[in-house]
């Protein structure tokens, strides 16, 4: 499971996780009310990511989910 983010500036992937429901539904949770934030940091494999606000309510925002076989 991992945060996938699109903006104008570029798409950044965050960190892969295993999957599990309870996380996954933490993270939509969490997803659903990053429009009341000032900002949002993603963590991804070469460093950590800064959206301002101006950036979160201008990007598309993915929960890819995939589940271990």
């Amino acid at each position: 499971m991992r945060i996938i983010v699109h903006t104008k500036h570029g798409v950044f992937y965050g960190i892969e996780s295993d999957y599990n429901e309870s996380d996954y539904l933490e993270a939509t949770s969490f997803l659903k009310r990053l429009n009341f934030l000032e900002y949002f940091t993603l963590t991804t494999d070469d460093g950590e990511v800064y959206l301002p606000k101006e950036m979160i309510n201008d990007s598309v925002f993915i929960i890819e989910k995939q589940e271990n076989n």
